[in-house]
């Protein structure tokens, strides 16, 4: 996930929806730049992973994620 994920993190609160498009899945280097992904995120979808852990922010939004290459 790009490094500005943070400050999207500050908006879930207000938002009623949001998509994540992403096809990648979670690697090491990803850690270091996403506070929402772990360990036992590594090898899974970089997007569902976001997508759940977002959703726990505010349980009230409704989050979906796309895997698939978008062309």
């Amino acid at each position: 996930m790009p490094r500005y994920l943070p400050n999207f993190s500050n908006q879930v609160v207000g938002i009623g929806h949001f998509t994540i498009l992403d096809p990648a899945t979670v690697q090491e280097e990803d850690l270091g730049v996403n506070f929402f992904l772990d360990n036992t995120s590594l090898g899974k979808s970089r997007a569902e992973q976001t997508c759940y852990f977002l959703k726990e922010l505010n349980p009230d939004v409704e989050g979906h994620f796309i895997t698939e290459v978008c062309l």
